[in-house]
């Protein structure tokens, strides 16, 4: 395959590079690619280079490092994150992989529509703007709709661009972010975390910090969430009147 053979090139060119080189090199060719044949069938094509990109950084590594174990260049550039063995790292940067890329099926345009015709406008902007919803997982998806898409910082509209950059590109434009900091109690749930810009983001944060509550902080909290002494906490599942007395015997 050409992208296998352009990957090659580049490993052949960077044999004694940073990791961390390697990986803003090769990230784009192959988000790229994957992109480009997404609404193929082609779930088995990208299982297969990712092996096969596996098999050519290791070569790497160990013709980078010939006097070093096998064990000690995988725990060094192949480093577990979660559930996922054989994820080539360094720090700060993670190579993106093709069986990440979601497979969308293409839809085809109507036939009655055009893309020079005003009335239409609508249509192709509803289109596009469902084909990136598509690409977003659940969790993702819910927490886009509940702002309706808009960032809650400055009350815009995210553009359907800055999405489908920070998709395709892997750009930094859009954030996923907690509005309750973790160090406050805050989770990863969808009443605490909305998508911003990432301006406004940073600017929220150099201008409070991440160790105050944002205002109303109630309406960050899941229905198991509460505030308590300025951080947030899980509450207790409610007790049956058995378990209550119980509980009062005991104590």
């Amino acid at each position: 395959m050409a992208v296998l053979r352009k990957i090659k090139s580049i490993l052949d060119a960077n044999k004694q590079a940073k990791a961390s080189l390697v990986i803003r090199l090769l990230n784009p060719v192959i988000r790229g690619w994957g992109n480009y044949y997404s609404t193929q069938v082609s779930k088995r094509t990208f299982a297969y280079c990712d092996h096969r990109i596996n098999e050519m950084l290791w070569r790497w590594a160990k013709r980078r490092h010939p006097k070093k174990s096998a064990r000690w260049i995988y725990q060094r550039y192949f480093p577990r994150q979660g559930s996922r063995n054989w994820v080539f790292s360094d720090g700060g940067y993670t190579l993106a992989t093709m069986t990440d890329v979601r497979i969308i099926r293409h839809i085809k345009i109507q036939g009655c529509r055009s893309p020079y015709r005003p009335n239409d406008q609508e249509y192709f902007v509803t289109r596009r703007e469902q084909l990136l919803l598509k690409r977003l997982n659940g969790f993702q998806k819910k927490v886009v709709r509940k702002t309706s898409g808009r960032c809650p910082l400055c009350g815009c509209n995210i553009s359907v661009e800055h999405f489908r950059r920070w998709q395709n590109n892997g750009e930094d434009a859009i954030l996923f972010a907690r509005m309750i900091p973790e160090r406050l109690g805050g989770h990863d749930t969808i009443e605490n975390v909305c998508v911003t810009h990432r301006w406004c983001y940073e600017k929220y944060r150099a201008a409070f910090g991440y160790d105050v509550l944002p205002d109303n902080p109630e309406r960050f909290l899941s229905n198991q969430e509460k505030i308590v002494n300025g951080r947030v906490v899980w509450m207790h599942k409610h007790l049956s009147r058995d378990e209550e007395l119980k509980d009062y015997r005991m104590a």
